[in-house]
């Protein structure tokens, strides 16, 4: 079977998307909200994303979506990253690490790998950079899974520009059986 070519991206049209239309309809896709948490120099670092997606079982690869303005472009796509999926308890570290600093926010961390991993969430993985794609505004960071974990928390949630949580979550289901 042959794969199509890549479609080019046609020219926006400046009068659907003026006033943020596209943003706002993009808004209507309900996510899980994560932290991308990284070594920078000495310190750790993370940015608040949710354009985070699973790719690959075989092999284990996922794939998260950087702002080119972002701090963290200079970094994740040449080292090792995890990414934390965040409870719903922890809106505050989401917002803390969108920029919105709190000074009542102190993350505590843990090391995995030599990469730091937040000390309490949803899930997590370790990875490292398998590829790096420009698309746009944004690059591509496409990484394979090193490590992994998950708890039996609520996850929190990010639909129409609010964080959200579900009051109907089932119960967690062993992978195992």
């Amino acid at each position: 079977m042959t794969m199509p070519s890549a479609v080019e991206p046609k020219a926006p049209n400046k009068d659907e998307h003026s006033g943020g239309l596209l943003h706002h309809c993009l808004g209507h896709f309900a996510t899980g909200v994560t932290i991308v948490s990284y070594r920078a120099g000495e310190g750790t670092r993370g940015l608040t994303i949710n354009s985070f997606t699973a790719v690959s079982l075989d092999p284990p690869l996922i794939l998260i979506c950087l702002d080119k303005r972002s701090n963290a472009i200079e970094v994740v796509p040449y080292s090792g990253f995890a990414i934390n999926v965040l409870g719903s308890d922890q809106k505050d570290l989401a917002m803390h690490f969108s920029g919105r600093k709190r000074a009542s926010v102190a993350p505590q961390w843990r090391d995995v790998g030599g990469v730091p991993l937040l000390s309490s969430n949803l899930a997590w993985l370790r990875c490292e950079p398998a590829s790096v794609h420009d698309a746009g505004d944004h690059t591509i960071v496409v990484g394979q899974v090193m490590d992994f974990g998950a708890s039996g928390r609520d996850p929190l949630c990010f639909f129409r520009g609010q964080f959200l949580q579900f009051d109907d979550i089932p119960s967690p289901v062993d992978p195992k059986n």
